[in-house]
């Protein structure tokens, strides 16, 4: 049973990876894509050709091109607060996928910095502090993504993996 839990939670933590790729902020065009979570998946195509290929490599699970990329763009251009943050996050989530969460952790604090108003990088960071097992950091991050947006299925699905954890302990 507990192997039948951990490959539940692995394909709960791919799902969330993908889908808290998240962009936001200003950019050129934004194109809504669905996923598991039809409406929590935004990408925003920025005026940086860097860091929209970094974007999209991301998106499609190619996660060390996306962050050898998204590395590449920001230390290339100086994109304006709100996109610098939407690329922070997006290394934040990058990380997290290829199971390095203080790294991830760094970079989403990092794009707090810019905007904290984003919920999806609360989100990402939640993600990450559970990753690592500092489940009291992942349940602070996500309620601080819920006071932003109350009804986004990621903020649930890590409530529930959370819900799971304080069970088992």
């Amino acid at each position: 049973m507990r192997r039948a839990g951990m490959a539940a939670e692995k394909v709960i933590v791919s799902v969330i990876v993908r889908v808290c790729v998240l962009v936001t902020g200003v950019a050129a065009a934004m194109v809504v894509a669905t996923s598991a979570f039809a409406d929590s998946r935004t990408t925003l195509t920025f005026n940086n050709d860097l860091i929209s290929a970094a974007t999209t490599a991301i998106t499609q699970g190619r996660y060390r091109e996306g962050i050898r990329l998204m590395r590449l763009g920001l230390d290339r251009y100086d994109p304006p607060p709100l996109e610098r943050a939407a690329a922070l996050s997006n290394l934040c989530a990058a990380h997290a996928a290829v199971g390095e969460p203080d790294t991830a952790i760094r970079y989403c604090t990092e794009a707090l910095r810019f905007n904290e108003a984003n919920w999806r990088t609360w989100t990402n960071r939640a993600f990450a502090h559970y990753l690592a097992g500092r489940y009291a950091e992942a349940a602070t991050d996500t309620d601080a993504a819920a006071r932003l947006n109350p009804s986004a299925t990621e903020i649930v699905t890590l409530r529930r993996l959370l819900a799971e954890k304080q069970w088992q302990t």
